[in-house]
């Protein structure tokens, strides 16, 4: 049976709230990702615009509906986005 565990993120800087990324038996794809895209080096603008809106989560700041979404379950008490 699979194991799941949080880890926050270091690189996201938020003093509201926490942003966590997913461990599956300790494998996290959000940390393969960062790694293919600092190797190709082609996205990294993208990127950082990805960590900059995460920080704007973290710091409650509100973003579009577009670039932003929650589409946490009716009736489920955690969050998802």
């Amino acid at each position: 049976m699979p194991r799941f565990t949080i880890k926050e993120i270091e690189e996201v800087s938020g003093n509201r709230v926490r942003i966590y990324k997913l461990f599956r038996d300790d494998h996290c794809e959000f940390d393969e990702f960062c790694m293919e895209i600092r190797k190709e080096g082609n996205l990294e603008a993208q990127f950082a615009v990805i960590q900059n809106r995460l920080e704007d989560v973290a710091n409650m700041r509100l973003l579009p509906v577009s670039k932003f979404r929650d589409i946490t379950p009716s009736k489920s008490r955690i969050k998802e986005y």
